[in-house]
């Protein structure tokens, strides 16, 4: 009977964890990180199968209320894979740091709204590509392209190999194409509290709070407003950003500059032309700067899965040469044998101990073989970044020639209503203008004719003065 979280790990089949036997009692004292393990143990293809788990009817309606929450903030950390974060990472955890560089603002947002009547909810993962889009990352496949590979993974996969960590053709794979969405939404969060991280900022609220907004949204999309209306899912969204592991890429320390000119340096050799432009504050760059970052943190992943695997190799090299020399060893002696003619009596012996070092070598080399496929697919992932980030600079200039295009068009329109307008003008004024020629009509006399007047006038007074003398 498993009495503690780690030997419900040891389940193997969700068969074997609905045999075992565990009471309620005992899952009401896991933490949430032990009843997630344990969640996980007897998950089965239509959901967690909690059969095999004695006493909860006998529970009072406290205990139960009780149980009932334990087991949503267990789920919670089952959908954001907190476990999986630090096991995965967990040397990149460092001490907290504090940091004044600067305060962050605190951000006043709304509770979001349910759909309205008569519109079908989302599914958490449909509701989770969403929120890729509106925190400003890049989903690596439509809803209708994740549903088509779905339907057959084994031959399918190739569009989102990046995001799987087994085959395809597994029931890992399988489960990891069907979650794809939530699986990238997780990661594209580790990444912003990455950023904060990296620039001094342990524990951004302006951040948490985005981040505790965004799985409300996410809850409310996919049908479960209610969840967002109890007193702890705040409390449960708020652990689960502080569970994130921090994923410090430089010593403690280290200012700015530093960790920008790091990020230059791992982006060098794809040559983009646009201009990486860092900012103190995250929220102030832009789309093309975010996923450069993003760019730089997945290939920092990848180095450390690297120096992960290549640690392990000499470990994995030793076990293999013991293996491969006892099979030396038998052929050896079965050779020997058979070339004096002597019976090999100890073949039954040989084949149990053969048999023993096969399953001792697979046990030694499990977390080499691991952390060579996590290099594998991690690979994939980064490759997919940079397309991604082809793509994104491909747009972008598409984006500033068509906005170049409008520019000019609209200066040439504004020229050519400018052009009309000025002829329209003149012609008014022409139109306005008083005809010359028939007596009595007012004609307005013309510059020679005031001349020739002005000219009679002073001759008459010159006369005058004449005459007077």
């Amino acid at each position: 009977m498993p009495t503690s979280p780690d030997q419900a790990q040891d389940s193997t089949s969700p068969d074997q964890a609905q045999d075992a036997v565990v009471t309620a009692t005992e899952l009401l004292a896991y933490d949430d990180a032990q009843l997630a393990l344990f969640l996980k143990s007897i998950k089965t293809d239509n959901g967690y199968d909690l059969s095999s788990v004695d006493g909860f009817m006998e529970f009072s309606k406290a205990q139960k209320d009780k149980f009932s929450d334990k087991v949503e903030r267990a789920l919670l950390r089952i959908e954001h894979q907190v476990d999986e974060l630090h096991e995965r990472l967990a040397n990149l955890a460092d001490q907290p740091h504090d940091s004044t560089t600067f305060e962050p603002r605190h951000l006043t947002t709304e509770s979001p709204s349910p759909p309205p009547l008569g519109v079908p909810r989302k599914s958490f993962e449909d509701a989770c590509y969403d929120g890729l889009i509106e925190a400003g990352c890049r989903p690596v496949c439509s809803i209708q392209e994740r549903n088509h590979i779905s339907a057959e993974p084994a031959t399918r996969y190739r569009p989102v190999i990046s995001w799987l960590t087994d085959d395809a053709d597994t029931a890992t794979g399988a489960d990891e194409i069907r979650s794809v969405f939530s699986r990238q939404f997780r990661q594209w969060w580790f990444f912003r509290k990455s950023q904060w991280i990296n620039r001094g900022i342990d524990e951004s609220e302006e951040e948490l709070s985005v981040h505790v907004e965004s799985y409300r949204r996410r809850a409310v999309d996919s049908g479960n407003e209610r969840l967002t209306r109890e007193p702890d899912f705040d409390y449960v969204e708020r652990a689960i950003w502080k569970d994130i592991p921090k994923a410090r890429q430089l010593p403690d320390g280290q200012p700015f500059s530093a960790y920008r000119a790091a990020v230059e340096f791992r982006l060098k050799p794809y040559g983009f032309k646009r201009r990486l432009q860092l900012r103190k504050n995250p929220h102030q760059q832009d789309a093309w700067t975010n996923w450069l970052e993003y760019l730089s943190f997945e290939k920092w992943i990848l180095e450390h899965e690297i120096d992960t695997a290549d640690s392990l190799e000499s470990e994995f090299l030793s076990s293999w040469r013991l293996l491969a020399a006892r099979d030396m060893e038998t052929l050896s002696r079965q050779h020997s044998n058979a070339m004096t003619g002597r019976p090999d009596r100890a073949t039954k012996a040989d084949q149990d101990a053969n048999e023993t070092a096969i399953h001792n070598f697979i046990q030694q080399t499990k977390r080499y073989k691991e952390a060579r496929a996590a290099v594998y697919y991690q690979i994939h992932r980064v490759k997919w970044a940079v397309r991604e980030a082809r793509l994104l600079e491909s747009e972008i200039a598409q984006q500033a020639k068509a906005a170049e295009r409008s520019r000019l068009e609209k200066r040439s329109e504004t020229g050519k209503r400018r052009h009309e307008e000025n002829d329209q003008v003149n012609l008014n004024s022409q139109l306005k203008k008083p005809k010359r020629g028939a007596a009595g009509e007012g004609v307005t006399p013309s510059s020679r004719d005031v001349a020739s007047t002005g000219a009679l006038r002073r001759s008459a007074r010159l006369a005058k003065m004449g005459n007077q003398a």
